[in-house]
């Protein structure tokens, strides 16, 4: 909603759907000769939330935004398979995990610095220290803890915009995420580390009001370290483990179609004689 010339707010609902698959080494009896198998548990969930926004007009062609998305209660319905190391299934037990998404904060900036040179930028702040752990139930016997002991995540990210032509523009990026997992509590089950973000990509105007994106973004992950022993919440089956996480990298490609229905807004020259 376009409150006046300088701001616009806007509101939306989140429906997000979790369908969850977590595997696990399974100690069968406490009686010699301490048979193992597996355990599958698998659930899903959905939750509601919202998301809030403004977006502020300080200057011809700068504007700064603000968002807000709430956090999503979930909670995990499913079941828990126990089966022997031969797959003949000892058990299917009811099971249930809550599991709250944190809520986010955004601010971002664009402005155009001459007539074909537009600049942005980005921070991003999740709330992720608000989960601790993961606490699995099942029908039968003590729930099932993942320590998880993670900190806030934090994104930074920068870029700029070439309007190459009327109809093609053309952008890069860089950016850096800090990862909500600490060293200290790092498991080889969410190995993540820190990363580095680099994209680039295009916008071309097919017509006035169809336009086709792509991006191309590769990620480079930090190298980190995994230091687990028996004496911490959850190990005690488990015994000691101590590893190193190597460079991790990832290829992200996408391609987009937008279609506006009203009419192309005319632009305001931010430069002019």
């Amino acid at each position: 909603y376009r409150v006046n010339d300088w701001l616009t707010i806007g509101g939306g609902l989140n429906a997000n759907y979790i369908d969850a698959k977590l595997t696990n080494a399974q100690l069968l009896s406490a009686a010699p000769p301490f048979p193992t198998g597996n355990a599958v548990v698998n659930g899903d969930a959905i939750g509601f939330g919202f998301s809030l926004g403004a977006l502020f007009t300080v200057m011809p062609g700068t504007t700064i935004g603000i968002g807000y998305r709430s956090a999503i209660n979930n909670t995990l319905e499913g079941l828990t398979n126990i089966s022997t190391v031969g797959g003949t299934t000892v058990a299917n037990l009811a099971t249930t995990a809550g599991l709250t998404l944190p809520d986010q904060v955004t601010a971002s900036f664009r402005s155009q610095i001459a007539p074909q040179w537009t600049v942005s930028g980005t921070v991003e702040w999740t709330n992720w220290s608000t989960v601790q752990e993961l606490v699995i139930a099942t029908s039968a016997g003590s729930p099932s803890v993942l320590n998880l002991q993670w900190q806030d995540g934090w994104f930074f990210s920068g870029g700029v915009e070439y309007q190459w032509t009327p109809q093609l523009a053309v952008r890069a990026g860089a950016g850096y995420e800090i990862s909500p997992v600490t060293d200290e509590h790092r498991s080889p089950r969410l190995p993540d580390t820190n990363r580095i973000w680099l994209s680039a990509g295009l916008t071309y105007a097919w017509t006035p009001n169809l336009s086709i994106d792509f991006a191309y973004t590769h990620l480079f992950g930090d190298s980190g370290s995994i230091t687990q022993y028996s004496t911490e919440l959850g190990n005690a089956a488990r015994g000691n483990l101590v590893a190193e996480v190597g460079d991790s990298y990832a290829d992200i490609v996408s391609l987009g179609v937008r279609y506006r229905f009203d009419s192309t807004p005319v632009k305001t020259a931010l430069i002019t004689k």
